[in-house]
């Protein structure tokens, strides 16, 4: 059989608990089995109504019950059933009629529900006829659902497939498997079927078929072998709550659930599913805090929780000696970060990092010097975590490193020559900091890098270049981003860059680069965010810019071009931001934006363009913004314009703008802010008042 798994977006990748409480059967089982009241002459009408209702045969008779189960405690039956339970009710008065074999199933699943959820939430739950678990039930109780299981055998085998279609029915109905699901998981769940068969539940049987470690668990426990191992329902389309019930599955080692649209909290009860390894549940919706109890599954080895919505703080999991990936970013927490992760002597992934609006967790003065000894470490992500003080220098000893993301904190002093060392780097991210000095020649040594951010900004590092660039451009070809805004640097823009193929996103803004923008950059077929803003460039656009049918994002402000904007932009079709303020480009502004149906902002203030705002910019529906102020614009406001379901804001300011404003315009609902003033021939602006700066 098969087994799916998801696939682990940074890395490619056993003490099992025995199944003691497996099918306990109890000493004292008269003590909690209801009295039947049944005479002896009517044993007859008992053995008619049990051999019609058992119509297939006894699944444990072929062996598999030689070790206790568990599962269905059916010997624990509640002295009162639920208000939502079916029981059979006596013909005659006086007369007691032996339970059906679905009621005594009914009663065994109630005893499960008392058992996992406290007070009286699971009756309740079993009363609501709209509860995932009165679903459940209801399914389960049919015959047609029942396959070949007999409710009333008590074998550990019978138990645990009752127990886990219990549990898998729960979860279906709770997250929305009737009508979200993907439709390809649909046909193998809610059958008779062996639950082993289900897409996504992977039993012990598939795994001993595939390794030494499942095959001696399986020996030592043949019950393991029908029992589900891993859930993987990655991508699925599951929507709502993670439901208690899904600690049923006691002896699951798998539990990968990303990439739905899960809500609610984190299940405390998740911390007594002693064997789970991996834990995977980033890409949904969840709240709430982080359950400390997660730090009582000793045997984990993967734990990722974001990107969701969790809060609170970061729990100390300290003690997971076996923790290989903890992943936490894109949350909401806030908070020290434990001191104690820090030593985690497996780790290999350890992603924290903070961005604005998401995780605010700050790191002790000491955390970094205690990672940098973390020799399996493959990837750091402490982005905005407070780090103050020296990259340590034994970070250049950490042999497996990949990814290293410090950018955006308070660090200090010279990036060390050593990190020239980590001959497997890929990823390298530190700007926005507080660095200082030349930036160290072996860093183009490191013939693994795909992303190389130094860049700084006003009040952050102040690197020299002493011919960094020319070097990096030359020997690192396989880079895919680039950002090095804002290191001083004279002369025109490098021709080097040409060769960088597999480029995707290049910031080099701020770094008084002169001379006119190249045309091979419209070369780069891979590019996506092209940053050169803030330079002395010169001259015209170059129409190869025209090429990129990547390019998200062109930002040129504030240099010194001139010449027209080349109509060959109308084929950028994946532009979403195109910032051409403060130069000196001139012409009329072309009749491109039919095919620039991602466009939402379209800024060109401060130039000087002249001729009418073309009507087809009503056709780039995404559009937010539009900021054509100070320029030399003419003719009447399009009507066009009113066929933007996005716009936010519109800045026409100080142009020649002429003619009556469309009165379509007041309808915009999304509109948010209109600014029409200097525009003298301009009739009408009063009736947009509302809309307008005071």
């Amino acid at each position: 059989m098969d087994i799916e798994e998801g696939g682990e977006p940074y890395f490619d990748d056993e003490d099992d608990n025995d199944n003691d409480d497996l099918g306990k059967e109890e000493n004292d089982k008269s003590k909690y089995r209801k009295p039947l009241g049944i005479c002896v002459c009517l044993s007859a009408v008992l053995i008619l109504i049990l051999s019609l209702s058992l119509t297939l045969p006894n699944r444990s008779s072929g062996g598999a019950s030689a070790k206790d189960g568990a599962g269905l405690d059916g010997d624990n039956v509640p002295t009162s059933s639920p208000v939502a339970l079916r029981t059979l009710s006596p013909t005659n008065l006086g007369e007691t009629r032996a339970p059906t074999p679905t009621a005594v199933m009914q009663e065994d699943l109630t005893v499960l529900w008392n058992q996992l959820i406290p007070g009286d939430a699971a009756s309740e739950a079993l009363q609501d006829p709209n509860s995932a678990q009165s679903k459940a039930m209801e399914w389960l109780i049919l015959p047609e659902n029942l396959g070949d299981l007999n409710p009333l055998d008590r074998t550990p085998a019978v138990r645990l497939e009752l127990t886990q279609k219990m549990a898998a029915a729960t979860l279906y109905f709770e997250t929305a498997g009737d009508t979200n699901w993907d439709d390809a998981l649909l046909t193998t769940w809610m059958t008779n079927a062996d639950v082993c068969t289900w897409e996504g539940l992977v039993c012990g049987a598939a795994l001993a078929a595939q390794d030494a470690r499942h095959r001696a668990l399986a020996e030592e426990d043949p019950l393991r072998l029908s029992t589900v191992i891993h859930l993987l329902l990655d991508g699925k389309g599951l929507t709502g709550p993670i439901p208690l019930e899904i600690t049923l599955f006691d002896k699951l080692e798998k539990l990968e659930l990303f990439e739905n649209a899960l809500n609610g909290t984190i299940p405390q009860a998740m911390g007594e599913m002693t064997t789970l390894e991996e834990l995977w549940l980033f890409t949904n919706l969840l709240t709430g805090t982080i359950p400390k109890e997660l730090g009582q599954l000793t045997q984990l080895l993967d734990l990722y929780l974001g990107p969701n919505q969790l809060t609170g703080n970061l729990p100390d999991f300290g003690n997971l000696e076996f923790l290989e990936q903890l992943w936490v970013f894109g949350n909401k927490l806030e908070g020290a970060i434990p001191d104690g992760i820090a030593s985690l002597p497996n780790l290999r992934g350890l992603l924290l990092e903070n961005v604005p609006g998401q995780n605010n967790l700050t790191a002790s003065s000491t955390f970094l010097n205690q990672v940098v000894t973390l020799f399996e470490l493959e990837a750091l992500g402490l982005s905005h975590c407070g780090l103050t003080g020296p990259i340590p220098a034994e970070i250049g000893i950490m042999p497996k490193l990949k990814i290293l993301r410090l950018d955006n904190n308070q660090l200090t002093g010279n990036l060390p020559d050593a990190i020239g060392n980590i001959a497997n780097l890929e990823e390298l991210k530190v700007q926005q900091n507080k660095l200082t000095g030349i930036i160290p020649v072996g860093i183009v040594n490191l013939e693994n890098l795909k992303i190389l951010q130094l860049e700084t900004a006003e009040d952050g590092n102040e690197f020299v270049d002493n011919g960094f660039l020319a070097l990096v451009t030359v020997t690192l070809t396989d880079l895919e981003e680039l950002g090095l805004s804002f290191i001083p640097s004279v002369g025109p823009f490098p021709e080097a860059i040409g060769n960088l193929f597999n480029l995707e996103k290049l910031w080099l803004a701020g770094n008084g680069y002169t001379g006119i923008i190249p045309a091979f950059l419209g070369g780069l077929d891979a590019l996506e965010e092209l940053y050169i803003h803030d330079n002395d460039l010169t001259g015209a656009l170059p129409a190869e810019l025209g090429n990129l049918e990547s390019l998200r994002i062109f930002e040129a402000d504030d240099n010194q071009i001139d010449g027209a904007i080349p109509p060959e932009f109308g084929n950028l079709v994946a532009l979403v931001q195109l910032k051409l303020k403060n130069n000196a480009i001139s012409g009329a502004i072309p009749d491109m934006f039919a095919g620039m149906v991602n466009l939402e902002m379209f800024i060109v203030y401060s130039n000087n363009l002249v001729g009418p705002l073309p009507a087809s910019i009503g056709q780039a529906a995404n559009l937010e913004i539009i900021d054509i102020n100070d320029n030399a614009i003419t003719g009447a406001i399009p009507e066009s314009l009113s066929n933007l379901k996005k716009a936010r804001v519109l800045v026409f300011v100080d142009n020649s703008l002429e003619g009556p404003i469309p009165a379509t315009l007041a309808k915009m609902d999304s509109l948010e802010r209109i600014y029409l003033n200097g525009n003298a021939a301009l009739t009408g602006i009063a009736a947009h008042a509302s809309k307008q700066d005071s």
